[in-house]
């Protein structure tokens, strides 16, 4: 089965589930993307000469090539996934990425270093993640492992303006680092991955209290209670 028509159907099952944290600030905002690789954006604060960091691509660059042509800015973009980077290579080399989108082949984690990156059970699926879950099989590789801030040193940024996470299950732990750093994005996107971990809601919870601890609203979140667009005090 094509792995994006599984991911709706997966999704469809958890119609009605309560977000751990709901809407908490009202603000103008513009979806951007498809109906399944789409986010929800503060518009009123990003613009041509916006940073914005998206990791987890995958199979789906509509959020990212959104961004670029609705916004105008470049999207730094990252996955160590080989299915993500074959589908990029692809997909430039049949004109249809912009020069203004970039990949880096790292995994976003709390520390640089390299890192076991699991790949998924069904191999026409496309998710990997640096945890063992019941999607994942025995097949892994090695990965590079960046931190935001180290990426922001090598890249020349002094500032994220979007942060975009779909990072299956990793984003616990870039979170809660992020909440008691200095790295201070001006909206975080991001998808929880509940199901991957036996106490996966108290994470959810835990982590979106060190969120708002840190400054950050809630001002989207899906119908499916798992993907939730978050703005920091400082833009609103």
């Amino acid at each position: 089965m094509n792995p994006i028509r599984l991911a709706k159907r997966v999704k469809n099952r958890m119609v009605g589930v309560k977000p751990v944290r709901p809407v908490e600030v009202q603000c103008p905002r513009v979806y951007l993307g498809s109906r399944y690789g789409g986010w929800h954006v503060h518009g009123d604060s990003v613009g041509p000469e916006s940073v914005v960091y998206a990791a987890g691509v995958g199979e789906d660059t509509s959020f990212d090539e959104a961004v670029i042509s609705q916004i105008g800015c470049t999207v730094h973009a990252f996955d160590p996934t080989p299915r993500a980077i074959a589908y990029v290579d692809r997909k430039r080399s049949e004109g249809g990425l912009d020069d203004r989108f970039r990949l880096y082949p790292w995994a976003i984690a709390p520390e640089d270093g390299r890192a076991t990156f699991h790949l998924p059970r069904n191999t026409e699926h496309v998710s990997a993640s640096l945890h063992e879950s019941g999607m994942t099989g025995t097949e892994a590789i090695e990965v590079e492992c960046r931190s935001l801030a180290s990426i922001m040193a090598e890249l020349g940024h002094e500032r994220i303006d979007v942060l975009k996470l779909d990072i299956e299950g990793a984003e616990y732990e870039v979170l809660e680092e992020l909440a008691g750093g200095a790295v201070r994005p001006g909206q975080i996107l991001f998808e929880t991955h509940d199901g991957m971990f036996s106490d996966g809601r108290a994470k959810s919870e835990r982590m979106l209290k060190k969120l708002g601890d840190a400054g950050y609203r809630v001002f989207a979140v899906d119908h499916y209670g798992r993907e939730y667009s978050m703005i920091h005090d400082s833009v609103v």
